[in-house]
């Protein structure tokens, strides 16, 4: 199916940008948290490349992320079957879960390290949201029960709504 493709297709090097983001937060937190009396010089040029870096990185990661979000929602997805709405759910999970833990770790440094990321950061916790808001759109359609109590809830929504305009 042509138009579940694409998407599959683009997730994987945003998925790629998550893990090494993840992987260099990390780093970045273990180097700024060593417990030295006073940072040497190597420790605080190491922090200062890994900072610059990351902030590379991130910006490029929510660049990605912002054109995987875009695909998805110009994506139809009615004609998809269960299984293959299933897969790209699952798949988003884990780079939202992947994104997340990027956020937490973020969250670990000092206001100092992340000011150099927070423009990326807040596009990164808004996308991410966004995304964990397609997966769980995407494990509704996969579900035809979910499907069929989705459009009896909008069914009485909307007769709810008529009712209390008249």
């Amino acid at each position: 199916m042509a138009t579940m493709a694409l998407p599959i297709r683009e997730l994987e090097p945003v998925r790629i940008q998550a893990e090494k983001a993840q992987a260099e937060t990390e780093c970045v937190v273990i180097c700024s948290k060593s417990k030295t009396e006073s940072a040497s010089l190597r420790v605080v040029w190491q922090i200062a490349w890994k900072t610059l870096a990351l902030r590379r990185r991130l910006s490029n990661l929510t660049m990605r992320q912002s054109r995987l979000i875009g695909m998805l929602v110009a994506c139809d997805f009615n004609n998809g079957n269960a299984q293959d709405l299933e897969n790209l759910a699952s798949l988003i999970d884990g780079m939202v879960s992947d994104e997340r833990e990027i956020l937490k770790l973020a969250c670990a440094l000092g206001a100092e390290i992340r000011n150099w990321w927070s423009t990326s950061l807040l596009l990164l916790s808004e996308q991410t949201e966004h995304l964990d808001s397609i997966a769980e759109s995407l494990h509704l359609a996969a579900d035809p029960r979910g499907t069929a109590l989705m459009a009896m809830a909008v069914e009485e929504f909307t007769a709810a709504n008529q009712l209390a305009t008249q």
